[in-house]
Order: structure tokens, then sequence, then C-alpha cells
């Protein structure tokens, strides 16, 4: 299964509540995979604005980095596009 998540309030670069928050629960989820042993049954697509510094996130075969360069209506525009042309599951 391939599972797409916003990751794009990760990399700003003053992290406030929401952006921490944001953060917590991806490194978590991607943990609890590697946790449970889903790994092989179980891959990640994080969508980002901006390349994510390298220790931001753990590396792992199973963990695309998708970079989506559009300054404004990032959501609307960019990742909607990129989900249509590429779909997660």
């Amino acid at each position: 299964m391939l599972i797409g998540v916003d990751a794009s309030r990760t990399t700003v670069s003053r992290r406030t509540g929401t952006e921490a928050y944001a953060l917590n629960l991806i490194r978590a989820l991607l943990a609890a995979g590697q946790a449970d042993g889903e790994d092989q049954h179980r891959r990640w697509r994080l969508y980002f604005r901006e390349s994510p510094n390298p220790d931001l996130l753990p590396h792992s075969e199973h963990i695309e980095h998708k970079i989506i360069r559009l300054p404004m209506l990032w959501t609307h525009l960019g990742l909607a596009a990129e989900i249509a042309r590429r779909p997660p599951e």
C-alpha cells in the first residue's frame, strides 16, 4: 500500500506547535511501520515544498520524497496535480 502524506509543514524555518506536531506525527507513523514489520507492505510518499534536511526524517527504501516547488497555492495546484498524476492508495 502506498500512503501519501503532506509533509510540507515539516520544513519551515521556524517551527511552531502545528509544524512540530506534524513532524512528530509523521515520525511516529514511519517508526510504527518499521516496528511492526509492515514496511514490506506499506510504502510512504512524503510531499514537500522544499527539500528536507537529510536528518529530518528517517530514511528507508519504503519512503519516497516528492518535492513540489510552487510558491503559491501549493495545496490547491501543486499537490492536487501531483496526486492526480501519481495517486497514492
